[in-house]
């Protein structure tokens, strides 16, 4: 994200800012153009993250039912963040760079999203003495959110964030001591190097570490292996989830009905591994290959899932 910031104070490792403008994958000409490169050290603000809370998630929602079905393509960075700050453009609306296929609809769409979050609050968190941390494949999830300090300490993470519990607390109470449970501490059943947000947790569960469960339900009795990321799911009773498992629900519509698909792998799969369609069935699946996965699975499977022509 490249911004034109109303003021910096470089001494200042991270501090909140205002900016007048978004661009987008420019040249280096329009970043002088704009104001984006700073001119006391010639660098720029480049983009990291971006977060809304749950008003702009309702309007894109509510914008989402009126206008369906959108056809094109559009995303956070290109069409979302372009209409924030005082001095936003509109020279984008018709622009086909970038786009992998082009739809005839994304110019309306584009304006219309730009009118609606045009006056939308903006800020910039600024990390002058900040760090390039990717968390683009599932092993760098797990590493930056439930084993590396650096990402810990820099971002402020803790390893519960709004978390209900629900079921009978479990104490902790030593053999020796005289005290009722209900003066003794409970039982933390979020490990240290695992993560749990946005999520409600029965105090019986029992979370293996260097795992990560957001927004989930995790019902009593349930048990999570180590190495795991248990996303938008809900867990029900006395289920068991594998070492190395990454479950993530999403919901869509087909034929106006609201249905719910559930991706599940395996954290360690390579997602984009190609092979020649005769030795497909050897790529991995949790661990095995999807051949022996598939008889696994279903008895009555052929010899390979994939077909031969």
């Amino acid at each position: 994200m490249l911004v034109t910031i109303l003021y910096v104070d470089p001494a200042n490792p991270t501090m909140m800012a205002s900016f007048k403008r978004f661009i987008h994958k420019v040249s280096t000409e329009e970043m002088e153009k704009s104001g984006a490169i700073l001119k006391e050290s010639g660098k720029v603000y480049i983009d990291h993250s971006y977060f809304l809370d749950s008003t702009v998630a309702k309007t894109f929602l509510e914008f989402y039912q009126k206008e369906q079905p959108i056809t094109c393509e559009i995303d956070g960075y290109g069409d979302f963040l372009r209409p924030l700050g005082p001095d936003s453009t509109t020279e984008y609306f018709s622009n086909k760079t970038n786009v992998v296929k082009w739809d005839g609809s994304a110019t309306s769409v584009r304006k219309k999203l730009y009118h609606l979050l045009k006056d939308t609050p903006a800020r910039a968190l600024l990390l002058n003495q900040g760090a390039f941390v990717h968390f683009g494949t599932t092993t760098e999830y797990l590493e930056h959110l439930c084993h590396s300090s650096f990402v810990k300490e820099a971002c402020l993470f803790t390893n519960e964030a709004s978390v209900k519990y629900t079921g009978r607390s479990t104490a902790v109470q030593d053999k020796e001591t005289t005290e009722p449970a209900s003066k003794v501490a409970f039982q933390n059943i979020v490990p240290n190097s695992s993560v749990v947000m946005l999520s409600s947790l029965d105090r019986s569960a029992f979370i293996s570490e260097g795992t990560v469960v957001e927004m989930a339900t995790i019902e009593d009795n349930v048990t999570i292996g180590e190495s795991c990321i248990i996303s938008n799911v809900h867990l029900k009773s006395g289920l068991t989830v594998p070492n190395g498992s990454y479950i993530h629900t999403v919901a869509i519509e087909l034929n106006k009905k609201k249905l719910f698909v559930t991706f599940a792998f395996g954290v360690e799969d390579d997602l984009k591994a190609k092979l020649p369609r005769e030795k497909a069935g050897s790529l991995h699946y949790c661990g095995i290959d999807i051949d022996s996965a598939s008889k696994k699975l279903c008895r009555s499977c052929p010899d390979s899932i994939w077909p031969k022509e």
